[in-house]
């Protein structure tokens, strides 16, 4: 299950962990009451028990005490595999948001030039007949420049 965690944390293996969880619990709360139990059979609490079977109890509850340590040792492979999913998903989730960023960044300047020129505004550089081709180089050199820039922060 760690294997499919790490490879690719789809819903259905949270589905998996959880089940597991649960039915751990349930595991550990049938244990946890049939011990105490045993354990009071195996030291002779009660007069209908004869003292040459407590050896089977004694043995039956060593029995429940291994079992007991696994169910709490497999909770804690369980738990960690729930920390390790939601870690996996947070960076999946951190890149995604990051490449967006970038995006919408690199974007930005010719966005906002085309908002302001694209209101039909006198501006001296669209007087000319360049004035058009002027914007649309502006526009590619700010993206370029922020692209670069983003390059050499190492952010991309």
């Amino acid at each position: 299950m760690e294997d499919e965690l790490f490879a690719d944390p789809a819903p259905q293996i949270l589905n998996k962990i959880y089940a597991l969880k649960k039915n751990l619990l349930f595991i550990r709360r049938t244990t946890g009451t049939e011990r105490d139990l045993i354990g009071r059979l195996a030291r002779g609490e009660f007069s209908i028990i004869r003292p040459e079977a407590c050896v089977y109890f004694r043995d039956t509850y060593d029995h429940l005490v291994r079992v007991d340590d696994l169910v709490n040792t497999s909770r804690d492979i369980i738990t960690s595999a729930l920390e390790a999913y939601v870690s996996v998903v947070s960076n999946r989730l951190n890149g995604i948001i990051k490449t967006l960023t970038i995006f919408a960044t690199v974007m930005t300047p010719p966005i906002v030039l085309a908002s302001i020129y694209g209101m039909n505004v006198k501006f001296p550089y669209f007087v000319t007949e360049y004035g058009h081709s002027f914007l649309w180089i502006v526009s590619i050199l700010c993206s370029i420049v922020i692209w670069f820039l983003f390059k050499r922060w190492k952010w991309i």
